[in-house]
């Protein structure tokens, strides 16, 4: 339930949500281990189509393909204790630190990536992001111009910054948390989120969502990492454009 959560706090829909990038590991004592890769999908991407940062949390899988394995989880009353403890865990802990050590973490692995990334030829067939994208993607929505009928063309949100989607889906989880009766009762700290029942989940999740939010945040700014300036130099088609 640590993963389910940091899962919907980061908004990552190609995963749990989707049905994929994991693996489900039977043990010989009897319990499942859950093993999973590829996080750049999160934190804001495609939000027009996707709102993950408002999506319900106790509805969250309701429309994606994975939805079987947390739906019957969350059947639980156990389990949606548990649940509700960890995503208030790790909401006190964006929250508390969105301006402080873990927005400076982020910018730390930006600028220790940052000349790999200038140098990256990888990415560059993906939505033809540029090298300063990459460097504001932390505080800065990326657009895209799209054509909504002949001769009118429109900018588009095509990623949210990684900070703003992290400070809306913190808001609009703690609307949600509110409205059911588990979370009744339970002490709310002076920035307005839910303080955790003290047990040792709490402990663990902490520098758990560090590390998944951490992780999506490095995958979404490799992804943004693509050469757009340099490709236009060296005669790189960029996306939409006919060779």
């Amino acid at each position: 339930m640590r993963t389910y959560a940091a899962e919907v706090i980061t908004g990552n829909y190609d995963g749990i949500w989707n049905a994929n990038n994991y693996f489900l590991y039977l043990h010989e004592d009897g319990r499942i281990h859950y093993y999973r890769q590829d996080l750049d999908l999160a934190l804001g991407f495609l939000p027009h189509i996707y709102k993950m940062d408002r999506k319900d949390i106790w509805k969250w899988p309701s429309n994606g393909k994975g939805k079987i394995l947390p739906t019957r989880l969350m059947q639980f009353e156990k389990y949606r204790k548990l649940f509700a403890d960890h995503l208030a865990s790790s909401m006190n802990f964006v929250n508390d630190s969105q301006d402080g050590i873990f927005m400076e973490r982020i910018y730390s692995l930006q600028s220790t990536i940052a000349p790999a990334v200038e140098n990256d030829y990888w990415h560059r067939l993906d939505f033809s992001y540029s090298f300063h994208e990459f460097k504001t993607s932390v505080y800065e929505n990326i657009s895209r111009p799209f054509t909504l009928s002949p001769g009118f063309t429109s900018q588009v949100n095509i990623v949210d910054s990684i900070k703003g989607f992290l400070v809306r889906r913190v808001e609009t989880a703690k609307k949600q948390l509110e409205e059911v009766d588990l979370v009744k009762g339970m002490e709310v700290n002076e920035a307005g989120v839910f303080v955790v029942p003290n047990h040792s989940s709490g402990y663990l999740l902490q520098p758990f969502v560090l590390f998944v939010v951490l992780f999506c945040s490095v995958g979404v700014l490799l992804m943004v990492a693509t050469k757009g300036e340099r490709e236009e130099q060296e005669g790189v088609p960029l996306l939409g454009e006919k060779v």
